[in-house]
């Protein structure tokens, strides 16, 4: 903005340069026919007359020149500098843009909001979704969530409202009580593997999701559980 300011400026002072020299060449030329005239009657000698005419080609000659000096200025780009300031700014936004988009393929983002409980990568480690595990365990903000996995001979027993009793699965007190939330319409292979030697690993079961009550603080992420039907 700055260098289009000064170039208005110049080209101001220019054109009343012009306008100046003008003024003098217009004088110059009444200044020559008087002396002229003067010459015919005898008022003005030879010298007077060349001396008139030395004057208008001077003026003459300044008048150019002037003019000169504002061609140079209207074949001047006055914005070519603002636009070269510009394109720079274009390339160097692009390269930030582009610093950004390679930047966020390094950030591990979690798909929800949650308490990360272990990190399992360190430094310099490939993660993707061929990875062998997952980077980290996130657990999701929020109520928990029981799943009951029930076999089918007794899915006719479970109903959604059913009240539960939520238990360790080796064994011990009731962690929490709760009822049942919701109960799927379709069979499935269990979700986990039972490491006990007394689990039943094969056949399809009903999934159930178990809402706790209020208070429910002794259950952990994570924690293999067995809930147990109370009577109606």
């Amino acid at each position: 903005m700055g260098g289009l300011v000064q170039y208005q400026a110049k080209r101001a002072e220019a054109e009343a340069a012009i306008d100046a020299a003008e003024i003098r060449r217009h004088r110059a030329e009444l200044a020559l026919t008087e002396v002229e005239r003067l010459q015919k009657l005898g008022g003005a000698s030879p010298g007077h007359v060349g001396e008139a005419r030395d004057d208008l080609a001077a003026t003459r000659a300044l008048l150019r020149v002037e003019q000169n000096k504002l061609a140079e200025l209207r074949a001047v780009d006055p914005e070519l500098d603002v636009r070269l300031a510009q394109l720079g700014l274009d390339q160097a936004e692009s390269q930030l843009r582009q610093a950004r988009q390679e930047a966020e393929e390094y950030v591990l983002r979690a798909p929800t909001d949650g308490r990360v409980i272990r990190v399992q990568i360190q430094v310099g480690d490939l993660v993707g979704p061929t990875a062998p595990r997952p980077a980290v365990w996130l657990a999701p903000a929020g109520g928990w969530v029981v799943r009951a996995e029930v076999p089918q001979e007794f899915a006719d027993r479970v109903r959604v409202g059913l009240a539960v009793q939520v238990e360790d699965e080796t064994g011990g007190p009731a962690l929490a009580r709760g009822r049942l939330a919701a109960v799927s319409d379709w069979f499935l292979p269990r979700r986990q593997f039972n490491q006990l030697p007394t689990g039943v690993n094969t056949g399809p079961t009903l999934e159930c999701v178990v809402e706790l009550q209020a208070g429910q603080d002794r259950l952990r992420f994570g924690q293999r559980v067995r809930v147990r039907v109370l009577a109606e």
